[in-house]
């Protein structure tokens, strides 16, 4: 699991990373890229004691702000599993979702999955639903990005093959999803 911090509030923080760490697939390794050289001290006392209660995180920590396409192709240089799996410190994850994917990846023999997403606001409720791609999003993302980047799970060969994310601003994921579609 890769997961870039930035400025996110505490409570967001620790929703996020117990939302990881109480999945029901529990076999997994939780790269926290911290891309703030500035980071609150309570948001780094708290991201050290989780890794300190919990021998799967590993925590690195950039010099300089970086951004997201970098620190994500930070955390994949060092992850050491079959698939990365895509987490943003400000979303929730269902306990069940790496266990669906993984399944899904393991008897479909594809190279990547998403999931749907419920759009929430700061205080949890909830807006939207998000529908991601359908079986085959190849015909869709010609015209948009309709994958939901913090549900992926892809195979860490793939994404390595085709050089991780390009440092883009913005749509750094969309441009992966459309390289990894002709790789």
């Amino acid at each position: 699991v890769v997961m870039s911090v930035y400025n996110e509030k505490l409570e967001w923080l620790e929703e996020a990373v117990d939302s990881i760490l109480h999945q029901t697939y529990s076999n997994f390794e939780f790269i926290i890229v911290v891309d703030n050289p500035l980071v609150p001290v309570h948001i780094r006392n708290y991201i050290e004691n989780k890794r300190k209660q919990d021998s799967r995180i590993i925590v690195l920590y950039n010099e300089t702000n970086i951004g997201l396409a970098l620190s994500l192709n930070r955390g994949i240089s060092v992850a050491r599993g079959k698939y990365i799996a895509r987490m943003d410190a400000d979303d929730i994850a269902l306990p069940e979702r790496f266990q669906c994917e993984i399944d899904y990846l393991e008897e479909h023999g594809v190279d990547m999955v998403s999931t749907n997403a419920v759009i929430i606001d700061e205080e949890s409720c909830e807006l939207r639903k998000r529908e991601s791609s359908p079986e085959n999003p190849m015909p869709f993302l010609l015209y948009s990005n309709n994958i939901v980047h913090p549900s992926v799970v892809v195979r860490s060969d793939v994404i390595r093959k085709v050089g991780g994310y390009r440092n883009f601003k913005r749509s750094q994921d969309y441009d992966l999803w459309l390289r990894l579609m002709t790789a």
